[in-house]
């Protein structure tokens, strides 16, 4: 059995897709804290200025001092409403935005309450699309790793502040804006899918 360790995030990177899609099993340990400044309430995509981020509202603010499982999502404000028309704003030029659009779009007008459902939900959406057939483990109380489990922990790690240490060269594709702000590496996965569409999981099978 083969097993990575990650953070459950929004839309995750595409470097997270990049370690993830030749393990079997992702677990997701649900008692770790809260990381503000982190990827699991905000996403990175590309706009005409340049990197534009994506933060799903916590209730509480960002300060929080509990478990990831317990964050809860602010739905005082329509942001998966405004999070939609950004992303429509902004990729609707691309190849491939039209192809994802109806189904994505569902996912953007159900309702969740914990922050930890909605990124499950923004993963296994991303899965579907990619082909991946992995299993997605979620545990809320620490345990030892079992014995005989070949397992990787890269978790804290895929961060605003890691990527560009732990991705130093990152393999160019189309995007959108290229033109104006240069190539963006370290998008949301996203990116990829609409302007990659179908390849996109061979690129990510890429080594460099």
């Amino acid at each position: 059995m083969n097993l990575l360790l990650l953070d459950l995030q929004y839309f995750p990177s595409i470097n997270f897709f990049k370690i993830s899609n030749t393990y079997t099993n992702i677990k997701f340990t649900l008692y770790d804290s809260y990381r503000k400044q982190g990827f699991q309430n905000r996403t990175r995509i590309a706009s005409s200025s340049g990197v534009l981020c994506l933060t799903v509202p916590l209730e509480g603010g960002r300060d929080q001092r509990k478990p990831i499982g317990e964050v809860l999502i602010s739905n005082r404000s329509a942001w998966q409403q405004q999070h939609w028309r950004t992303l429509c704003s902004c990729y609707n030029r691309s190849p491939w935005f039209n192809y994802y659009e109806p189904d994505l779009q569902t996912l953007f007008t159900t309702p969740f309450e914990r922050l930890v459902d909605w990124n499950l939900a923004c993963l296994k959406w991303v899965q579907q699309q990619l082909g991946l057939n992995q299993t997605l483990i979620l545990e809320d109380k620490y345990q030892e790793a079992t014995q005989g489990v070949n397992y990787q922990d890269w978790r804290h790690k895929l961060t605003p502040k890691t990527l560009d240490q732990e991705f130093p060269d990152f393999r160019r594709y189309p995007q959108v804006f290229e033109e104006v702000t240069g190539f963006i590496p370290h998008l949301s996965i996203l990116d990829l899918l609409f302007c990659k569409g179908k390849q996109s999981l061979g690129y990510l099978q890429l080594k460099k």
